[in-house]
């Protein structure tokens, strides 16, 4: 039978380029460090946990309902500093091993369902804050940049959440947590109602004026030939 050290090794993901932005880096500014710090500081005197040995199956106590709470409100303080782009402040052994726990334990509904609520908060706030700009150029800019670091941060999530979507949200026909964060920005931003007819708008305005840009280009290039020369010129002038 394989112990439960055994299945958090199996359960870890190897890293990668999302996981490397959640370790802290020896090569971090000083303000990385102040805040990676007072992040560590915060999380240990908030949240004095027992090993991770305490908690678990076969002999083991079960995470209480207030235990599971706490362990929630770590991540979730997590995935805040992750929308805030400051990932560099997180342990990423530490969150996925808290989110590892609530998962064995039987609390996966609570940590799906609660990364599910973390990430629609956070694209609420997004939205009203590209609903503000008065400027269609920098309206669309915006979006786009919205759009990028949303992909990055549930790049991260989703390493943090890797166990959860392979013993909890397959078991439950449930949607992994990257696609279910794609799906939300859909749902949250571009189906903002001071978004999306405007988005909608802008984007077929532009396709048009690429379309009657790219047809004065062919345009010209197929009657060149008449304009090749001045004498040409003269001679269409004259005729």
């Amino acid at each position: 039978m394989r112990s439960l050290a055994s299945a958090g090794n199996a359960g870890r993901p190897p890293g990668g380029p999302a996981a490397s932005l959640l370790r802290p880096s020896s090569s971090s500014s000083s303000s990385s460090s102040s805040s990676s710090s007072s992040f560590s500081s915060s999380s240990s005197s908030s949240f004095s946990f027992s090993s991770s040995s305490d908690f678990g199956l076969f002999g083991h106590k079960a995470m209480t309902g207030d235990e599971a709470a706490r362990r929630w409100e770590f991540l979730r303080a997590a995935f805040q500093h992750i929308f805030a782009k400051k990932a560099g402040a997180l342990s990423y052994e530490e969150v996925y091993r808290y989110a590892y726990l609530l998962v064995i334990n039987k609390r996966g509904r609570l940590l799906y369902d609660g990364a599910r609520q973390c990430v629609e908060g956070h694209l609420q706030a997004v939205a009203s804050e590209i609903a503000e700009k008065d400027d269609d150029d920098l309206f669309l800019a915006a979006l786009l940049e919205k759009w990028r670091d949303h992909r990055v941060n549930m790049q991260m999530i989703k390493d943090v959440l890797l166990y959860l979507d392979k013993h909890y949200v397959e078991m439950h026909h449930l949607t992994p947590s990257f696609s279910m964060g794609m799906s939300l920005f859909c749902s949250t931003v571009l189906q903002h109602p001071n978004i999306q007819l405007r988005f909608r708008h802008l984007l077929l305005d532009r396709i048009r004026k690429e379309r009657e840009a790219r047809l004065h280009s062919k345009l010209l290039f197929l009657f060149s030939p008449f304009f090749s020369s001045s004498r040409d010129s003269s001679v269409c002038a004259e005729s």
